[in-house]
């Protein structure tokens, strides 16, 4: 399974990134819950775009945030400077999958175990 991060998800949204739309259809596509709070939660969403979201929340597997994830995220922001929703994104993804996805590989490099991939390198 691969953990897709907020920001992919936002993108995709867009027309010109066909090949994100198509990323998130693939059966092994995962995001946090909290991923869906950042996308949902957007004050200033458009209902097209909540229609949108919602579709992909429904195609998508949504991992909770468990115990295991908070107890992971907690090593992980001791470890190093982390914003908390990057260390829950960091520790689901370590927890439930083979890979991370998103555009701000910058944000998790320092987590040797965990692989990032940019799809829109």
């Amino acid at each position: 399974m691969r953990l897709v991060d907020s920001n992919i998800i936002i993108y995709a949204a867009r027309p010109e990134y066909l090949n994100l739309k198509e990323l998130l259809e693939e059966e092994d596509i995962a995001i946090s819950e909290l991923t869906k709070l950042e996308v949902l939660g957007y004050r200033h969403l458009a209902p097209e775009a909540e229609e949108y979201f919602n579709a992909v929340f429904d195609l998508v597997t949504v991992l909770p945030i468990s115990d295991a994830v908070i107890n992971r995220a907690i090593t992980l922001r001791q470890q190093a400077n982390m914003k908390a929703a990057d260390s829950i994104i960091a520790a689901t993804a370590l927890l439930h999958c083979t890979e991370l996805i998103t555009r701000n590989v910058e944000d998790f490099n320092h987590i040797n175990d965990l692989i990032v991939n940019n799809p829109l390198d």
